[in-house]
């Protein structure tokens, strides 16, 4: 058996803080030293195979990419096996969360959705290390004498995207994600869509029900919705009427502003003028109408 300082995580200058997280954390297990056997005579004497750092969503700020087994995660293919998985913690230092990466793509199909390919108990076949695609860091996920894959941050979707450095067109593919973006877009949360245009914003809240309302352009990232709709087609009764026993001053006004919709790092977030109304309506009629966030209609 590997004694636990034989293990890898104690070879890999990995963070206090992330170390601390991933032991304390039941859904992860580091990997042994066993597990690299397969790759061990590909690497140099002092690298890292599971554990990168860099600044791969872009903000300035370091994040560190490792490998562990996750619990969380069972395959179709083979259900009691805990596969090794790619987990990535973003500006680490403000704060531990793990995004956890899956194969995204022309690869979200696959049967095994890790991005870490291995052969079960004889190892490991792949490892990481920090690179650079279009003038932005990634995370490197090498297969020995095979094809190599990365990990890039889509900063349109704030998730981590998989690509085979044999693709085609893969500046194309990266810088399309990153270009600037219009509030003036179609955008979603769940089954909720709203359509942003210079003359109203639409609710389209399911495939029978859809609200228009006026729009105020405050600028290029910012517009107010104006309460009072200018048409609608609803099989529902939404009950935006309902007063809940409030003041008049704590209920929507009709054309007064009901809510401001900001666009921030390709994502629209919403700040709600009435806020009373708001937490009574979600409680007692919906709580999907009226979302805090909305993300870019695929």
């Amino acid at each position: 058996m590997v004694s636990a300082k034989n293990d890898v995580k104690y070879k890999c200058d990995i963070p206090d803080e992330v170390r601390s997280y991933i032991e304390s954390n039941k859904e992860f297990e580091f990997l042994k030293d066993k597990d690299l056997n397969l790759i061990i005579d590909y690497l140099e004497p002092t690298s890292c195979p599971t554990y990168t750092k860099g600044d791969f969503n872009n903000n300035g700020k370091e994040d560190i990419a490792v490998i562990v087994r996750y619990t969380g995660y069972k395959s179709q293919e083979n259900g009691s096996y805990t596969y090794p998985f790619l987990i990535v913690f973003n500006d680490f230092k403000d704060g531990i969360k793990p995004n956890i990466i899956y194969k995204t793509g022309d690869y979200k199909d696959e049967i095994v959705k890790t991005v870490i390919y291995d052969q079960y108990d004889e190892g490991i076949i792949s490892y990481i290390k920090k690179g650079k695609v279009c003038e932005k860091e990634v995370i490197d996920i090498i297969l020995p004498e095979k094809s190599s894959f990365f990990v890039y941050w889509n900063l349109k979707k704030s998730k981590y995207e998989f690509l085979n450095y044999l693709d085609d067109s893969l500046c194309e593919k990266i810088n399309n994600e990153v270009k600037t973006m219009s509030i003036l877009n179609n955008w979603q949360n769940d089954f909720i869509e709203i359509q942003i245009t210079t003359d109203n914003i639409s609710y389209l809240f399911n495939g029978q029900c859809v609200y228009a309302f006026p729009v105020k352009i405050i600028n290029d990232n910012e517009v107010e919705l104006i309460w009072g709709e200018l048409g609608m087609d609803c099989v529902n009764d939404m009950q935006f009427n309902k007063t809940f026993g409030l003041t008049k001053e704590q209920i929507p006004q009709k054309g007064k502003p009901f809510a401001k919709y900001k666009l921030e790092n390709e994502i629209v977030n919403v700040t709600y003028y009435y806020e009373e109304w708001i937490e009574i309506y979600k409680e007692q009629v919906n709580i999907k109408p009226f979302l805090d966030t909305f993300y870019i209609k695929e």
